[in-house]
């Protein structure tokens, strides 16, 4: 599902939790090494759980501790607790969309990817976007090699076996569970089993930004294909 579809669902809940007191304005988890969730501001807060990547919340304060910002905010599940500031991104807010651009640069792949997606769904209007959208895209590629390699690793009997069909096994590969959560589209080429991206984001750079120095990027990486 959509993160923007997400929300939407989320902050109806949401404004029934707060019976509309104030604006919601809706944030996004997009660093799950520091995304732990306490009782308390502060490290030496209790446990309570680690928030996952794309999780929406809502902040409603903020206290410094130790030099860092802690964030008091509610799930979706009307959950309270205290979380590291550095976690999330909130939309319309100044100066994010710059920040979310810096951790899409570090991490594994698919942290990388996942942030793409988030980026593409609050910041829509980021001048950031035609680099985001290409990079994204190269990063699903590369993904699609990778998991190409590792299927031929993994049906090495199987094709020798002949049955069931190679390619079925390819296509119910447990490695395009994750992506296809994400709302990333890899497909099998049956011709040589191998897996591609199928470019939805160089496609949405030519849509949106055809004068764009990534547009031309975009399009050799289309062609190529």
């Amino acid at each position: 599902m959509k993160v923007t579809v997400l929300m939407t669902a989320l902050l109806i809940s949401f404004g029934a939790l707060t019976n509309h007191a104030r604006p919601v304005i809706p944030a996004v988890i997009v660093d799950e090494r520091l995304s732990v969730l306490r009782r308390s501001p502060g490290f030496d807060g209790a446990y309570i759980s680690r928030l996952s990547h794309g999780k929406i919340i809502i902040p409603l304060d903020e206290r410094r501790m130790d030099d860092i910002v802690f964030a008091k905010i509610r799930t979706a599940t009307g959950q309270l607790g205290w979380i590291q500031r550095d976690s999330f991104v909130k939309s319309g807010v100044k100066g994010e969309d710059e920040r979310l651009l810096r951790l899409i640069s570090v991490g594994t792949q698919f942290d990388r990817i996942a942030r793409v997606r988030i980026f593409c769904e609050l910041f829509r209007n980021s001048r950031n976007m035609p680099a985001v959208l290409l990079t994204g895209g190269d990063l699903v590629e590369t993904a699609a090699q990778k998991l190409t390699s590792d299927a031929k690793k993994k049906f090495t009997d199987e094709s020798q076996a002949g049955l069931p069909p190679l390619w079925t096994l390819y296509s119910n590969f447990a490695g395009l569970s994750r992506f296809r959560k994400l709302g990333v589209q890899i497909f099998l080429s049956r011709s040589d089993l191998s897996f591609h991206y199928d470019g939805h984001w160089w496609k949405e750079i030519l849509r949106r930004f055809p004068d764009s120095p990534e547009a031309r990027e975009a399009a050799k990486r289309l062609g190529d294909r």
